[in-house]
């Protein structure tokens, strides 16, 4: 069996390390070589992933390679086990023991054997004659019970046709598997891949990784480049086009380029991309060795001199020019550090922006392999800088209020939360929980055929609004579930709802516009829709609005705009935060409030910022950072109680604020 394989990645950044990896070792007899492939995301750990990446990878590599003799099933076992090790090691180094949110998916193909585990929101996807399954379907069910990140493995057997595809993220969340398995017909790898994208790109928001391989009998179509020999030649994978040619530093990689293990390659921009270089093969199946060819001993003893002279490097033997520029950047950042601590006291502003450059600058030389114990120095003293000068109080040791992996409600997806009266609900794409006293009522099914996309109570009618992924608006009232109607026939698409006296809000990106809809007794139903802004406004990147008697709108850069019968009410924002926003997600407030609460869910923040009564300005007062949740979708503050619930994938936290 033979196999040809791409990569893929589309998407907004958002801010999360993600990476594909590939080597693949050839048969030696009897002993079966095979391939390896790694999907990985990392998020909320931009100083560790990369490492974090690099390690797991070629520790992986290096285990399921060395005993070839060995059963397959038992080389990959034991190789996830020194994965586990590693990764124990690493949250060993940190005081809560958060490495950052994992999404990995590792797989093996040993002949026609495919070995593969998974953590997070990684999947794996078998098509065989238009037909899809979900490979990787409960093997981290029972991992919360471990201190392993890798539980259990699924294995098989794949045939002639089959197309596998890893993910960093679940694309049933946005196509259907009937969908999935039309857009994968038989043709090369990065056609399908390509048609992939194109179907599921416009719900995506998110960076998205994606691995597809391709499997055929030995000689049907192409799966490598070949020579005029009839040799395999070699295959470079990289994310993003563009190609480098200079060694890591060290001895270790002179052992690895040998021998021909993985080799990291640098673009010109220095950021590290993944690849492997296939081993050739001579007709016979040998491994071809490159000393036995006349063309190739140049090549060798040029590739051997790059190797020696990267390991005088290393040793100290001399001082690259580009090591001296570095070393000067990494000076200005301490002396932009202090002048920053000093300036903050008069100036906000230009502290914020010296400090934003020392970082974009420390993580350029922590990207350059040069001075990386002293970049990751610098990078931690600028965050505790911002984190003292904002204000930030540090939730730690959180434990969830509701976790829905211990639970068998399989996996509802949780996507937010809504409280009408005294009443608190959680809701996934389908299923609708009550909270009672903070024990959880078992679930009840919104529709069998739409996939909630927002939520807000509706104080009017003592009920719940939902919005669909459809377009459609269904009302929950009394126990009961029912689609309602507009005098327009249909309701306007939307991002996100929000109510306010008898009228829902719908938030239209592409229009730039809020259409709003008054609820009419006499119809049973909703009126027609009446646009809300009565000037030119730009909606394309708002990421949530509410509603406390003005609009207030959150953007993906963290901007809050303020909006008054229509129109710009002219708010400014004051002692703006020195961190960055990453993702932020959720705005909330009410009328009644004197905050205006702003998630940042990607980082874990929650920022606060104070209502200026004499005008219509925003003051930033705080922010709580909650250590160890992961990505936060939603969040709710209970004035009265003066408490937060956070909402993520699969867990509710209630923490005081």
């Amino acid at each position: 069996m033979q196999s040809s394989h791409e990569f893929l990645f589309f998407g907004r950044s958002d801010n999360s390390f993600l990476e594909n990896y590939y080597y693949g070792f050839p048969d030696e007899g009897e002993q079966k070589g095979g391939s390896l492939f790694v999907n990985l995301e990392i998020g909320n750990n931009p100083l560790d992933a990369e490492e974090i990446g690099a390690v797991l990878f070629e520790t992986m590599q290096a285990v399921f390679f060395k005993h070839l003799e060995k059963d397959s099933y038992e080389r990959f076992e034991d190789a996830l086990k020194a994965v586990n090790d590693i990764l124990s090691e690493f949250k060993n180094e940190k005081p809560s023991g958060y490495i950052g949110e994992l999404n990995i998916i590792i797989a093996a193909v040993v002949g026609d054997s495919l070995f593969l585990t998974q953590t997070g929101d990684a999947e794996a996807y078998l098509v065989r004659k238009k037909f899809v399954s979900v490979v990787t379907d409960g093997l981290s069910e029972n991992a919360k019970d471990s201190d392993d990140v890798f539980f259990s493995i699924a294995s098989g057997n794949v045939e002639k046709g089959d197309f596998v595809l890893l993910s960093s993220t679940r694309l049933l969340r946005y196509i259907s598997k009937t969908e999935l398995a039309q857009v994968i017909v038989p043709r090369r790898a990065d056609e399908i891949l390509a048609d992939i994208k194109d179907a599921v790109s416009s719900e995506i928001l998110s960076k998205v990784g994606m691995i597809g391989v391709l499997f055929s009998d030995s000689g049907d179509g192409e799966v490598a480049m070949e020579n005029k020999n009839g040799a395999s030649a070699g295959r470079v994978e990289v994310d993003s086009g563009k190609w480098g040619a200079a060694l890591n530093k060290g001895k270790e990689v002179m052992g690895k380029a040998v021998s021909g293990m993985t080799a990291k390659l640098r673009n010109r921009k220095g950021r590290s991309v993944r690849g492997r270089v296939q081993v050739g093969h001579n007709k016979d199946g040998r491994a071809s060795n490159i000393f036995t060819n006349s063309k190739m001993v140049p090549l060798a003893l040029g590739a051997i001199a790059i190797i020696v002279l990267v390991v005088m490097v290393s040793s100290g033997f001399f001082v690259s020019k580009e090591a001296k520029q570095y070393e000067a950047v990494l000076i200005g950042v301490e002396a932009s550090i202090a002048e920053a601590t000093t300036r903050v006291s008069y100036d906000k502003e230009a502290a914020k922006i010296m400090l934003d450059q020392a970082y974009e600058d420390s993580l350029e030389i922590l990207n350059s392999g040069y001075f990386r114990n002293e970049a990751k120095t610098s990078i931690l003293k600028i965050n505790d800088l911002r984190d003292t000068l904002d204000g930030v109080i540090r939730k730690v040791d959180l434990v969830p209020l509701v976790d829905f992996g211990s639970l068998s409600y399989g996996n509802p997806n949780i996507r937010g939360f809504v409280k009408i009266g005294d009443r608190e609900f959680i809701y996934g794409d389908d299923l609708l929980f009550e909270l009672m006293i903070d024990n959880l009522q078992a679930p009840v099914s919104i529709s069998e055929g739409d996939k909630i996309v927002d939520a807000t109570g509706f104080e009017d009618r003592d009920a719940i609004m939902f919005l669909t992924d459809k377009g459609n608006i269904i009302e929950y009232n009394a126990g009961g579930f029912r689609v309602l109607s507009t005098s327009d026939g249909s309701f306007y698409q939307a991002s996100d709802i929000e109510s306010w006296g008898n009228r829902i809000y719908l938030l239209n990106n592409e229009g730039n516009q809020v259409w709003r809809y008054q609820f009419s007794g006499a119809l049973d139903g909703f009126s027609k829709a009446e646009p809300y802004f009565l000037e030119e406004v730009d909606l394309a990147e708002v990421t949530d609005f509410v509603i406390d008697a003005t609009i207030l709108t959150l953007d993906q850069t963290g901007e809050i705009k303020r909006y008054l019968s229509g129109k710009d009410a002219g708010a400014s924002i004051n002692n703006r935060p020195l961190t960055a926003l990453q993702s932020p997600n959720v705005i909330f407030t009410t009328n009644s409030m004197s905050e205006v609460f702003v998630l940042d869910g990607f980082a874990g923040r929650l920022l606060v910022f104070k209502k200026d009564t004499r005008n219509n300005d925003l003051n930033y007062d705080r922010q709580y950072l909650f250590d160890g949740v992961g990505e936060v979708r939603d969040m709710f503050v209970d004035q009265e109680s003066n408490q937060v619930y956070l909402i993520t994938k699969d867990k509710v936290y209630k923490e005081s604020l």
